[in-house]
């Protein structure tokens, strides 16, 4: 392309030389190798597609456990907790979209010990529990989901969520099939949650703490 304009006027390029040849080569392979570990590193980072990635483990009866990739301090479990609660309670009366919710609760097993606004929650286990009728709602798929968390098993200091379905009413398989998208969506909000700021995270704590202190409240009536 150049050859016959002034810019390549005066160079000649001999194309048979071996040497011309193997620096183009050497040029290639270190362009490609070079774009083999970033690559690699990218494929493990960004994830474009989250169903590629992980199996929903097969359930025992009617009872599904999934654990939740995600390792939590003990005293962001308020924080998200309130987060999940304010996202199932757009759920209630709701008739589309992938699932709809009924009866969402919040409680800690002792009553007495409730987390304060400042993330102080002492020995309090925290449980979310709802139902839940999936998509496509001519099914008839209805289940019992409940949120607790656990000490994680490799990492001492942090704790882990665990997810419990229990199927209440539709055809086995296709509450197995229709759950990946159920716990799918779940992920994806875990990870909303890790974005928030300090402030964000401390507004739904101080929202858990209210919605404990009002199922405490309607337990003692």
């Amino acid at each position: 392309v150049f050859a016959g304009t002034a810019l390549m006027e005066g160079l000649m390029v001999n194309y048979s030389s071996l040497g011309a040849i193997s620096a183009m080569v050497m040029v290639m392979a270190i362009v490609i190798l070079s774009s083999i570990y970033p690559a690699r590193i990218a494929a493990e980072i960004a994830i474009p597609d989250v169903e590629k990635t992980w199996a929903l483990k097969m359930p025992e009866g009617d009872s599904l456990t999934v654990d939740l990739p995600f390792l939590i301090k003990p005293g962001e479990k308020s924080s998200i907790f309130g987060f999940l609660y304010s996202l199932f309670d757009e759920y209630q009366s709701v008739s589309h979209g992938l699932f709809t919710v009924d009866d969402l609760k919040a409680e800690g097993l002792d009553k007495t010990t409730l987390p304060d606004p400042v993330g102080n929650e002492k020995n309090n286990d925290l449980s979310l529990s709802f139902k839940a009728w999936l998509s496509p709602f001519d099914l008839g798929i209805m289940q019992y989901a409940s949120f607790c968390v656990a000490p994680a098993a490799h990492f001492k200091q942090f704790e882990e969520i665990k997810l419990n379905l229990v199927r209440h009413a539709g055809e086995h398989n296709t509450w197995y099939r229709v759950n990946k998208r159920f716990v799918n969506l779940i992920r994806k909000q875990l990870l909303k949650w890790r974005s928030l700021s300090d402030d964000e995270k401390d507004f739904y704590r101080k929202q858990m703490t209210e919605h404990l202190k009002k199922e405490a409240g309607s337990s003692a009536e």
